[in-house]
């Protein structure tokens, strides 16, 4: 049964995140929450569904995803300034205080970043991506949090190509759908699994647009369709 909790939103929300002591984090194309001013991210109580003081005051650019760990929040999208700094298209902010901490590692201006993945102290980040922090990077990349430094990790694809649906097990990254030119080849919405270190293609079918999550030494995928 549907609980009551339905925050008013006049736009449309992309990603949410779970913060401490319950706080919702949503993301997404919109201006307000409850009738409050809120620009694309907002926190909203878990409880009376109404967006909270703390406000990242973003730019007309959307967010796409978001991952909450401790008083950070990873925020990626289409933004160009967040919390009160310039930030091209990737931020961590403060769930405190809503200002972006000094950590900066910029995408390309017209990169768009679907989603993000958080293990340990790596960050990867995929989408429609060809640079991070300022380092030539196709689809797909991964940093280190701790430092801000990209990571060699690159993938066999070339400009303008595409991954989404991140999951990890191991030492293996899995992609629910990835399309362009991978491995000299033409791909549309195919799953893909790559050495999570340098970003080698591994076996993997080719079914996609899949939904992935991994338990113990198990990857789940679901996707439409028989068969």
């Amino acid at each position: 049964q549907p609980l009551s909790w339905a925050p008013e939103i006049d736009g449309y929300v992309q990603t949410m995140a779970l913060g401490a002591n319950g706080v919702v984090y949503a993301g997404g194309s919109f201006t307000s929450v409850g009738g409050v001013p809120r620009l694309n991210l907002a926190a909203i109580d878990p409880l009376s569904a109404e967006a909270l003081p703390w406000n990242a005051q973003g730019d007309s650019g959307r967010v796409t995803n978001l991952l909450a760990r401790g008083d950070t929040l990873f925020v990626c999208g289409t933004f160009a300034q967040i919390g009160g700094q310039p930030r091209q298209h990737l931020a961590t902010i403060s769930t405190t205080t809503g200002t972006a901490y000094p950590w900066d590692v910029p995408l390309a201006s017209l990169d768009v970043p679907y989603d993000l993945l958080l293990s340990n102290d790596t960050l990867f980040i995929c989408g429609r991506i060809t640079s991070v922090g300022g380092q030539a990077r196709n689809a797909v990349a991964s940093i280190k949090v701790s430092t801000a430094t990209v990571l060699p990790l690159t993938a066999d694809c070339t400009p303008g190509s595409t991954a989404a649906q991140p999951a990890k097990w191991g030492n293996r990254l899995f992609f629910g759908s990835s399309s362009g030119t991978w491995g000299g080849a033409s791909t549309v919405l195919e799953g893909r699994a790559l050495n999570a270190t340098t970003g080698a293609d591994l076996p993997w079918p080719n079914a996609g647009p899949l939904s992935l999550a991994v338990k113990g030494d198990k990857v789940y995928s679901g996707s439409s369709g028989i068969g």
